[in-house]
């Protein structure tokens, strides 16, 4: 009997299946659709929740929202852009702490703001791209990381067992 790689356990457990948290934020906005709430909520849910995941979560969360799935990417690539400075005092608490973990000389400012400005230049590339093709993009953020984080474990196993 083959014994079974540490992934193989942790996917076929019942804790992690393949796009458990897309498919909960788009049964919870499902739900939100159906009782009326105000337009600049449901502005934000789509851009913050629905721009941050994968192409086939995208679309079906466009479609309960009746837009057009790479709609919510630009949303989303807007309002990530505009908070993207969250990540600067993370950042720079980070290069702090390697520096003096390390002994090697990190310039804190410059990391911070090097993080930020990789995710916009990032995110203003993807939302070029996304308007240019019509199509929908996963979020470049560390929430579309945890939001996605089920599916790309899953999709990590499919890649090793294809090859």
């Amino acid at each position: 009997m083959k014994k079974k790689s540490q992934l193989e356990i942790l996917t076929e457990s019942n804790f992690i299946k393949p796009g458990i948290i897309n498919n909960g934020i788009i049964k919870l906005y499902s739900l939100l659709k159906d009782h009326n709430f105000l337009e600049p909520a449901d502005w934000f849910l789509q851009a913050y929740f629905g721009g941050e995941l994968k192409r086939k979560d995208q679309e079906r969360f466009a479609e309960i929202a009746n837009k057009e799935p790479y709609k919510l990417t630009l949303k989303n690539g807007v309002l990530i852009c505009a908070l993207s400075y969250q990540y600067y005092p993370m950042a720079k608490g980070l290069a702090m702490g390697v520096s003096s973990l390390t002994g090697i000389d990190v310039n804190p400012d410059t990391a911070g703001w090097g993080v930020v400005g990789a995710m916009n230049l990032a995110n203003i590339i993807r939302m070029g791209v996304a308007y240019k093709t019509k199509k929908a993009y996963a979020g470049i953020s560390l929430n579309s990381l945890f939001f996605n984080s089920t599916s790309y474990i899953n999709d990590l196993k499919n890649y090793i067992k294809k090859n």
